[in-house]
């Protein structure tokens, strides 16, 4: 059922009380309107302020609420649970700078998987549902979180096609590599068989990745291949960098990455899909 039409005289509203410095969400409340639909209609007429503006203004009002978050959790030697977050991160992860105005470490994934790593981080944030999409996600405002995983590797903006693999030591290599199983790769399961299959589109992390497996006595075969996926509603072409294990192969995998998980560092979901290997 459609709401009733803005009038006229409530988009002036609208724009005035915007620019005397009251936020979308204060001004909807004061219209009885939700602040979604003020930010459309603000934005259809170009007032609507960028992002780097309304945190400006909302800092100076003191509108801004401080969200607990452990800023340090990347810092020092890294545990088990860190190494794990930094993998969802390089996987489904983004870093997001506005210079002097906002830093943000924003992750997606299953609902399991994003309520996990927030609980790590100590966020006490909300972990909000994406729309026109089955995931959810989290985004933990530190500059000193920002910065440690940039010291780790990461890079803000695009990553994908140019991110290397980390340098970590060899006890958080398992740690770290389920938590881009847990983003970026699958378990495919046929009867009471299981293969192992991962994608990235840099070619220096795909030869960093198929190094690390290596060492630990797993063989993937590794190709180049065309991939699809959807972007803002789109569909898109790109290279990628596929694993794909053989079964024997996947037992070992499998084994190397859960032996010493818990219940509060892996994706439930996948976790289940590779126990088939043992039960099979």
């Amino acid at each position: 059922m459609r709401g009733r039409p803005v009038t006229g005289k409530e988009r002036a509203e609208m724009r005035a009380l915007y620019e005397e410095g009251l936020s979308s969400n204060q001004i909807g409340e004061r219209l009885g309107r939700s602040g979604r639909l003020v930010r459309t209609h603000l934005k259809n007429v170009g007032a609507l302020r960028t992002r780097a503006e309304a945190v400006t203004l909302a800092r100076q009002q003191g509108r801004l609420r401080r969200v607990p978050l452990n800023e340090d959790f990347f810092e020092g030697a890294l545990t088990a649970s860190a190494a794990w977050v930094l993998g969802l991160l390089y996987g489904d992860g983004h870093l997001q700078e506005i210079e002097g105005v906002s830093y943000q470490v924003l992750l997606a994934g299953s609902e399991q998987v994003v309520r996990a790593a927030s609980d790590l981080v100590g966020f006490g944030g909300k972990v909000s549902k994406m729309r026109d999409v089955s995931c959810w996600r989290a985004a933990w405002s530190s500059k000193r979180m920002l910065y440690s995983l940039k010291s780790l590797g990461m890079e803000s903006g695009s990553k994908a096609s140019s991110m290397l693999f980390p340098s970590l030591s060899t006890s958080c290599l398992p740690h770290f590599v389920r938590g881009l199983w847990d983003s970026d790769g699958s378990w495919c399961v046929r009867g009471k068989s299981v293969r192992a299959v991962y994608l990235t589109a840099s070619s220096a992390f795909a030869g960093g990745l198929s190094r690390v497996l290596s060492r630990a006595g797993i063989r993937p075969s590794v190709r180049e291949v065309c991939t699809r996926y959807r972007y803002k509603g789109a569909v898109r072409d790109a290279e990628a960098f596929r694993f794909d294990l053989v079964v024997s192969e996947t037992r070992k995998l499998a084994g190397w990455l859960y032996a010493d998980s818990t219940m509060g560092t892996r994706c439930a979901r996948k976790y289940e899909q590779a126990s088939v290997c043992y039960r099979g």
